[in-house]
């Protein structure tokens, strides 16, 4: 029995021991901070414009035919706003992304020829490099992206189609420049990211108008951040860049070198008038067809005084012009470019074009970006295959195999490759989900599940809800 008693107090005495030596390592050790769960940040998509001086898109004319399915964006999207408002939520979207990456984009027309086919990859004379058009679709679908080059090596890389079934609003659910921002994302090179407050989080949840640290550091990752300043010692009218060594015989000028990098951050430059001028001078600052600036031009004379500002306030992308009456050869003037406001617009390529004569000065020529069609390299993995007209049944998705051009791995990303038309094979393309509920069901034959070169383009699923997907 003392045994017992003896044993029974030394097992006391011991966790009395190990108990204090345990409060004694608290006071004496740092405290040590659990990390934060890991979270999958922003992701590429595979792809990106070989030429990002110069991306382009159009809004696709009603009828276009997309994979024998006919446009009708015009006709769904004219029925809650006037044409130049929705089509300024898709403008204003790309700008967004210019304005914080090292590439320009910018509208172009839209000649109407089908989608996919034979063309250009880059810089086709009859459309943008992005297309934007809409068809009808399930409910449970708010569009697609097919996404960039080289995953699709055709025409139709990067095109958006909207779905037309959708009520899409202004400012408010289903927000039209949200999903702007997301698809135009997809079109770029973006991938989906699992932050939930990002442009690019996998499924729609509410409206998102401008970029957050995640997407804007996928995109910089794809193009880089916007330029440094070219001319970092421009900084005034006293240090302004002389353009009179441009002057050609008939008195005119064309620059094409310029770019604002931000609102703050004027480019100034200075001419003094030829003995051939016919007593006027003609400033034209162009950044359409360069860029998504939103120009703003002032003229200042010899004494500093300021003759007249124009802008192109509200536009992505304009040429302004100012006229100065009663010039006289030998004087000088000097020109401030800058952007007209801060936010989406506000930085850019732009060009200067001045005209001391009655001759025509042509446009500034955009670069030459072209790069004509290549074999898609598609994603290695397999995909359910679709057609546009798919779309219109209920939703039904396929968890597929990501492949390494994917690098998106959240439970709502897919995907899915659309065929387009008889003979083209099928492009891969990231599509964003409205539907709420949870979706499973089966497709028809799936692809072969390796890399083949005629699969074009990925569909990445996004849904105000998390689900999951089984296999067929």
């Amino acid at each position: 029995m003392n045994r017992i008693t003896a044993r029974c107090r030394d097992a006391v005495r011991r966790i009395r021991d190990r108990d204090r030596d345990r409060a004694r390592a608290r006071t004496l050790c740092p405290a040590v901070e659990g990390l934060e769960d890991r979270k999958l940040l922003s992701t590429a998509n595979g792809g990106h414009w070989y030429y990002p001086i110069r991306i382009t898109y159009s809004f696709m004319p009603d009828g276009t035919s997309i994979g024998g399915v006919p446009s009708n964006l015009f006709q769904s999207l004219n029925a809650i706003a006037p044409t130049t408002t929705w089509q300024d939520q898709f403008r204003k979207a790309a700008a967004i992304w210019q304005q914080v990456a090292g590439f320009n984009i910018v509208e172009v027309p839209d000649s109407g020829d089908p989608v996919g086919g034979v063309g250009n990859q880059q810089n086709d004379p009859r459309y943008g490099d992005i297309r934007i058009g809409g068809t009808p679709m399930s409910m449970g679908y708010l569009g697609y992206a097919l996404l960039p080059p080289p995953i699709n090596g055709g025409p139709d890389a990067g095109d958006i189609v909207m779905n037309t079934s959708q009520l899409w609003k202004i400012n408010n659910d289903y927000d039209l420049l949200s999903v702007a921002i997301h698809e135009i994302g997809h079109s770029l090179g973006m991938g989906h990211s699992a932050i939930a407050t990002a442009d690019m989080y996998s499924y729609y949840n509410g409206m998102k108008q401008t970029l957050q640290s995640d997407d804007t550091s996928g995109i910089q990752y794809l193009y880089g951040p916007v330029p440094a300043d070219a001319t970092p010692n421009n900084v005034g009218l006293s240090s302004a860049i002389d353009l009179s060594s441009l002057i050609d015989p008939q008195g005119r000028v064309s620059y094409a070198f310029g770019y604002v990098t931000k609102l703050a951050n004027p480019e100034y430059y200075k001419v003094t008038v030829p003995s051939t001028t016919t007593g006027t001078m003609t400033v034209t600052m162009q950044s359409s067809l360069l860029s998504s600036l939103t120009p703003r031009l002032s003229v200042v004379n010899s004494a500093q005084q300021t003759l007249g500002t124009v802008t192109g306030t509200g536009l992505y992308g304009a040429t302004i012009s100012f006229t100065v009456n009663n010039v006289v050869p030998g004087e000088t003037y000097y020109l401030v470019a800058k952007a007209a406001k801060s936010g989406p617009g506000e930085n850019g390529a732009f060009g200067l074009l001045i005209n001391f004569g009655n001759s025509y000065l042509p446009p500034i020529t955009p670069y030459d970006t072209t790069v004509a069609q290549q074999p898609d390299q598609g994603v290695n993995g397999w995909s359910p295959e679709m057609t546009p007209k798919d779309m219109r049944r209920p939703l039904r998705f396929l968890r597929n195999q990501m492949g390494p051009n994917q690098g998106d791995d959240t439970p709502d990303s897919q995907v899915i490759a659309i065929k387009l038309g008889d003979g083209q094979g099928v492009s891969y393309a990231d599509a964003l989900l409205a539907t709420p509920r949870r979706q499973s069901s089966r497709f028809r034959q799936p692809l072969h599940p390796r890399q083949s070169s005629h699969l074009r383009q990925p569909l990445h699923a996004t849904h105000p809800r998390p689900s999951r997907f089984r296999h067929a």
